[in-house]
């Protein structure tokens, strides 16, 4: 090769030389600038993917939030036959929906009895402009009253339903000069719905949904999202008018659109025989993802590209599987956000809302001596719960990352139980649990954190509770093995199906049978606890039938009694 080039001419040398640099120079640039198209274009769908996860995560959070009341209150109603029973029975699960599901305005059921008129049940703080004549039921944050125009003209409208014999009814009406979506459930004394005993819903008011509801649902998406995310919501209504956030420019930043319906029920009851004045419309979510901090970090990456032509190709391919493996992530991380936005929202949302209306209440001066200490009761519950749901989602952080704040010591396991069920006595008071408790006197004591343990046994208690329902039967056992200290919980609720048994205890799992509410922390809290204790955690359970969840701590070198528990 040397001897090749020392017999060219120098003149042509350097005109080869100079061409040879000339051409690596435009391939530079040309690799440069098409690498920078790709670096951008690889930039605009990471955009477009966090866009569309967005979007995907607000729409989903609106259908099953709008849907709520319908699947939670009125299905529960319709099961347990509330309607045909008193006024007083209906009166804990509306003021738990008041609570939970903003949008409702106001309940009203009817019975067919003689001469009996059509009850409304409204918030004492929203009482509809055309309901007068209300009464309060205290210890009830909730007004009951009557209307007999109102009244006669829901009947008149569901008198046809009844005729056809629906069991599900949803349609829009004009009250007082105002649009109202109205659900409702009807029940029949006979299998072929001929003869209607009684009626139960709800009545949505689109105008006040439109001004307050939307905005406030978007607000705690957002929230979630976080502000590193770089996403903004517009939700406009079927005209194309911005109901929440401004109508995005067409050639603005990359973003994606979901339809979705304002039916403040679940679409599907109505989806096969749809009434002529449902009136339901089709509304857009929109995310947009300006000053998005991926794009810039891009931009800086494309021009430094220029320089470092020899990671350029290496570069560019990092780009794409960041990209791919981001959207990726982004999906997944989205699909847990749907449930965890859902349940805890309202979770956090129910407690605080029930001290305000305590302290509402409270504050009027309407209440008597009795009614003080029964709002007391009712406001140390409702913050023992707050402080459960908070304690769960800091727990799991503190037990994943700093396992060493655990404070190890001889812990007599039957005051620990002793203790967990005392803070839930009001609730398994309540709802009429039947308590068994199985922990000898004799019991060695496990070495363990009392505080962890304590958490462990209020997880596993509040979920046999959350999952049980007619028969409500809770059993706490400990005994003592060759392997340790055993802890039994069981419940004869609803139970877990099997292909689902080995994916409960992962972080914010939830599956098909889970009820409205909780974190999706609780299994997962257990397994950590339980496996930085060094012990073993089993679960058996038959669907329909129940769950025993069983852990086991290693016991304590000696089992001395202590005179302080």
């Amino acid at each position: 090769m040397v001897t090749w080039l020392r017999q060219i001419p120098p003149r042509q040398l350097r005109l080869f030389l100079a061409s040879a640099i000339g051409l690596s120079a435009i391939a530079l640039v040309s690799v440069g600038y098409r690498a920078i198209g790709e670096w951008q274009e690889a930039a605009g769908l990471v955009a477009s993917r966090r866009a569309s996860s967005a979007v995907e995560l607000l729409v989903s959070a609106l259908s099953r939030d709008m849907r709520g009341a319908h699947t939670s209150v009125l299905a529960a109603a319709e099961r347990d036959r509330l309607a045909d029973g008193s006024t007083a029975d209906l009166l804990h699960p509306i003021t738990g929906a008041f609570t939970r599901y903003p949008y409702v305005e106001a309940f009203f059921s009817w019975r067919t009895a003689p001469d009996e008129e059509v009850v409304f049940y409204s918030r004492v703080d929203r009482r509809p402009a055309w309901l007068s004549g209300t009464a309060s039921t205290a210890p009830y944050p909730v007004n009951t009253g009557s209307d007999r125009r109102v009244g006669r003209q829901l009947l008149d409208r569901l008198a046809a339903d009844t005729q056809q014999g629906r069991r599900f009814s949803a349609f829009t009406t004009r009250i007082g000069g105002t649009d109202y979506q109205v659900v409702t459930v009807i029940s029949y004394a006979d299998a072929a719905h001929a003869h209607p005993t009684a009626l139960i819903g709800y009545m949505v008011n689109l105008d006040w949904a439109r001004r307050h509801y939307f905005g406030e649902l978007a607000s705690q998406v957002d929230a979630m999202l976080g502000r590193d995310e770089g996403v903004r919501f517009a939700i406009l209504d079927d005209a194309g008018g911005a109901v929440v956030g401004s109508v995005p420019a067409a050639d603005g930043a990359p973003s994606d659109r979901r339809s979705f319906p304002v039916a403040f029920f679940d679409p599907a009851a109505v989806a096969v025989d749809p009434p002529p004045d449902l009136g339901l419309t089709w509304w857009s979510a929109i995310a947009e993802t300006g000053d998005d901090p991926t794009l810039a970090a891009a931009e800086r990456g494309a021009r430094r590209t220029l320089t470092i032509a020899a990671v350029m190709t290496l570069t560019l391919a990092i780009g794409v599987l960041v990209s791919l493996r981001a959207a990726r992530a982004s999906a997944d991380l989205a699909a847990m956000r749907v449930d965890f936005v859902s349940a805890v929202t309202h979770e956090l949302k129910t407690p605080l809302a029930n001290l305000r209306a305590i302290n509402e209440t409270l504050a009027s001066g309407r209440a008597t001596p009795e009614m003080i200490q029964e709002y007391a009761r009712m406001g140390i519950g409702e913050a023992t719960r707050l402080t459960r749901l908070v304690d769960n989602l800091l727990a799991f952080s503190r037990v994943t990352d700093v396992a060493d704040v655990y404070s190890f010591e001889p812990t007599d396991v039957g005051w620990v139980v002793q203790r967990s069920l005392q803070a839930f006595t009001p609730t398994l008071e309540r709802d009429r649990f039947a308590v068994t408790v199985e922990v000898p006197d004799d019991l060695p004591r496990a070495q363990a954190d009392p505080n962890a343990l304590g958490l462990l046994l209020n997880n596993l208690i509040d979920n046999a509770i959350r999952y049980s329902r007619q028969t409500r039967a809770l059993g706490v056992r400990a005994f003592h093995s060759a392997a340790g200290i055993t802890i039994e919980v069981s419940d004869r609720g609803i139970g877990i199906p099997a292909d689902e048994l080995s994916r409960v205890t992962r972080k914010f799992f939830r599956g098909r049978t889970s009820v409205a509410g909780g974190s999706g922390l609780g299994l997962a809290i257990v397994d950590r606890v339980v496996a930085d204790h060094g012990g073993t955690m089993g679960i058996r359970s038959v669907e329909g039938q129940g769950t025993t969840v069983s852990v086991t701590i290693p016991a304590a070198g000696h089992e001395e009694k202590s005179a302080g528990r």
